[in-house]
């Protein structure tokens, strides 16, 4: 008899953290919920009291609750893997309509897409799985709500799977990866980080790290994770075990900056998960798509960092970058060094996206303040242009390093009647008064190029520059916090 509340967690498990339609591989066919069940059940019914038992306690010396240990066992029981590919030309993959069709005989075709199918349901039998998920042909595209529900819950799909393959058809070792196509595609992000285990195969499906050991898998091999860090820029702990969320906003932007999809739409919506937010799928929508994904990013985050970007600004929001390929690194060290800036209290963190544009407050440089010449830095091959100003009372109008500043930029976006100003992003706050905003010597600031709207006061465009204004100051600067909408 099958214990009651661990059979309450096998229906929750398959119908909320499993795809929606699978590959039963004894029978070559596909099972959805209902049929996962009825497979299952007897396997369910196979697990004791003891076996629940025997997981708590057992996990890095520390207690978890009876609802983890039946979430633990009751993935043991069902596992499923999860595909990860490069997707060939337009025809060359097997659909749902191919495999769904009664009358079709799919196992004896021939043909590129066919092959790379048949050898993913291979392997995943090696690991164990009897169910399988790929993303050609266990969705059915031809439905807009199944594609939606797809979308949205893939990154938990991945993440909840017994192991995901992948499959890195340019490589036959890791001196390979940086042609690798597999790593400059926006949707192989999340089905790298998401699943907790990954076996890596490459050309003609050889295992990229020796032998398929069951136990052994790719994200428990240190110099291989230390070779895909060397390729994406991802740290070693992300890649060992990822925790989705809207925190280190700017970092995880990077992570995607050089990644494309084919359709513009798709790398927003490949970033769902990666966030762990959500937000309906339009296709039709193109770079709207992007808009939506940090307008809902910046509803829960209050990092600075979001607005580290350089290039034109997306045309639905001076505010907000066009892409992630808009971000580039910051050359900070120490303690503001790049991934670590969100750990002090710096920049506003209660900015939000509004009818009227983002509200933002910063300390505004005007060009009533003294600068020094500008010059370039060039930080991990990246070029900054840095800049340092005075405050000092007696300060007279220099416009000079001004237009230097914008020798970088469009001089038909500004208008000579507009005020223009730099806005600084990451001061320091005082706690006692958060209306404040501090400057310290020794410290880079990132800057924002603006110009004034004169017909709607407060209001303020952002100026495309092609690289990050770096702002740094000779003596300790305190300033009263401007509020603008971007």
């Amino acid at each position: 008899m099958t214990i009651p509340d661990l059979f309450d967690a096998f229906i929750e498990f398959v119908f909320n953290d499993m795809p929606a339609r699978l590959i039963y591989i004894p029978e070559m066919r596909f099972v959805a919920y209902d049929e996962v069940i009825s497979l299952y059940t007897p396997k369910i019914a196979d697990i004791t009291e003891k076996d629940i038992q025997d997981q708590t306690g057992s996990r890095n010396r520390f207690d978890i609750s009876r609802k983890e240990a039946l979430a633990i066992v009751v993935k043991g029981a069902v596992k499923y893997a999860m595909f990860s590919h490069r997707w060939l030309s337009a025809g060359l993959e097997p659909t749902f309509q191919d495999l769904a069709s009664p009358d079709s005989d799919w196992q004896g075709r021939t043909g590129a897409g066919y092959d790379k199918l048949r050898k993913f349901l291979e392997k995943a039998q090696v690991f164990g799985c009897m169910l399988a998920w790929s993303d050609t042909c266990c969705i059915n595209k031809t439905s807009s709500a199944e594609l939606e529900e797809a979308i949205r819950s893939m990154f938990r799909w991945y993440r909840n799977s017994h192991m995901c393959i992948a499959y890195l058809s340019q490589s036959s070792s890791p001196a390979d990866f940086a042609d690798e196509v597999w790593f400059s595609r926006g949707w192989t992000l999340q089905e790298l980080l998401a699943p907790p285990a990954m076996k890596f195969y490459g050309r003609n499906w050889e295992p990229l790290t020796g032998d398929e050991d069951l136990e052994w898998h790719d994200k428990r091999r240190d110099s291989f994770l230390n070779e895909i860090t060397k390729v994406t820029s991802i740290p070693y702990r992300d890649l060992f075990n990822y925790h989705p969320g809207t925190d280190r906003v700017h970092e995880k932007m990077l992570w995607a900056s050089h990644r494309r999809t084919t359709k513009t739409e798709d790398m927003a919506y490949a970033l769902i998960g990666i966030f762990d937010i959500t937000m309906p799928i339009a296709y039709g929508e193109g770079a709207w798509a992007f808009v939506r994904l940090v307008e809902a990013i910046m509803g829960r985050c209050g990092e600075w960092g979001i607005f580290a970007w350089v290039g034109q600004s997306s045309r639905y929001s001076t505010g907000i970058a066009e892409s992630p390929g808009s971000y580039r690194p910051l050359p900070f060290t120490g303690n503001y060094r790049e991934g670590h800036y969100g750990h002090v209290r710096r920049g506003d963190k209660l900015f939000k996206p509004t009818k009227r544009g983002v509200k933002l407050r910063l300390l505004l440089v005007a060009p009533t303040s003294k600068w020094s010449d500008g010059s370039w830095s060039e930080v991990n091959n990246h070029r900054y242009k840095s800049f340092t100003f005075n405050f000092d009372s007696g300060d007279e109008p220099d416009d000079g390093v001004l237009e230097e500043v914008m020798t970088k930029v469009d001089a038909s976006e500004v208008s000579s009647e507009f005020k223009v100003a730099v806005g600084v992003l990451n001061y320091f706050t005082v706690a006692t008064d958060e209306s404040q905003g501090i400057l310290l010597p020794g410290n880079d600031f990132v800057g924002l190029l603006l110009h004034a709207d004169p017909g709607e006061p407060g209001s303020w465009k952002r100026i495309s520059t092609d690289e990050l204004l770096l702002i740094s100051c000779r003596k300790v600067t305190q300033r009263r916090l401007t509020t603008v909408w971007l």
